[in-house]
């Protein structure tokens, strides 16, 4: 499964409106479409970490690289194979 079918899977998994997750382009807003708030965050970046087997520190969080689902799956992709524990 790729990043962004798992990432819309769960974004419709926790969404009060599953449909606009299904509407969303990959470069929507996650937040000013009302799909994630802040505690929204903290339970993607768990799922994340479970889903793909990579830490996420807390200063790698920005807007830029977890509002939209294109700059997750990038920062996912980067993260692939990347030791954790040499950050």
């Amino acid at each position: 499964m790729s990043i962004e079918t798992s990432l819309r899977t769960y974004l419709c998994e926790i969404s009060l409106f599953p449909e606009l997750v299904d509407q969303l382009t990959i470069q929507d807003s996650l937040f000013t479409s009302g799909i994630l708030d802040s505690l929204g965050l903290i339970r993607l970046i768990s799922f994340l970490e479970g889903e793909f087997s990579v830490t996420i520190p807390l200063e790698a969080v920005s807007a830029e690289q977890f509002s939209t689902i294109a700059g997750i799956a990038r920062y996912i992709e980067a993260r692939d194979g990347k030791d954790d524990n040499s950050e």
